[in-house]
């Protein structure tokens, strides 16, 4: 981890210096930047907001980001480009945080999926995404990152074939 942070730094401080010598912006600019968005998404701590429990931390911090970004939907910002599962994974943390949609039953609409198989072809992409859907969601009521999950299991995959 040490390794991979220090890559990560040189990353910053290599960018900052281009900036600098463009006179765009230097290293100080990166750390003003990252204590001013600290500061104002934590009032707080630095100021005179109110938040007793992380969940109210978590959604201050949502709620002074969308308005800092100008998102006025509760989608905005997710990039469409995200694996499939992390992608179902980030609306649906999103919707729910929202109070726009609950988990439910996740597992009974698993099965439920499960014993629905359609038989036309067409119906089938839409129904092993609606699977996914809920396999997605069965992971998020049980603490699970979906994607890391599938990625172990691939990983699991490749290594009993030999690959």
């Amino acid at each position: 981890v040490a390794e991979e942070l220090g890559d990560v730094l040189l990353q910053v401080l290599f960018h900052a210096r281009v900036a600098d010598e463009r006179r765009a912006f230097g290293i100080d600019d990166v750390a003003r930047g990252i204590v001013d968005k600290l500061v104002h998404r934590h009032p707080h701590v630095f100021g005179d907001g109110d938040a007793a429990t992380a969940d109210e931390v978590q959604a201050n911090w949502d709620e002074l980001k969308s308005v800092e970004k100008g998102r006025t939907g509760v989608f905005d910002g997710v990039p469409e480009a995200m694996p499939g599962l992390a992608l179902l994974a980030k609306l649906q943390h999103k919707a729910s945080a929202a109070g726009l949609w609950e988990a439910g039953d996740a597992s009974g609409r698993v099965r439920e999926l499960l014993e629905s198989l359609p038989s036309e072809r067409d119906a089938l992409d839409e129904h092993f995404g609606e699977l996914l859907a809920a396999v997605v969601m069965l992971a998020r009521t049980h603490d699970v990152d979906a994607e890391a999950a599938a990625r172990a299991a691939a990983r699991r995959f490749r290594a009993s074939i030999g690959g």
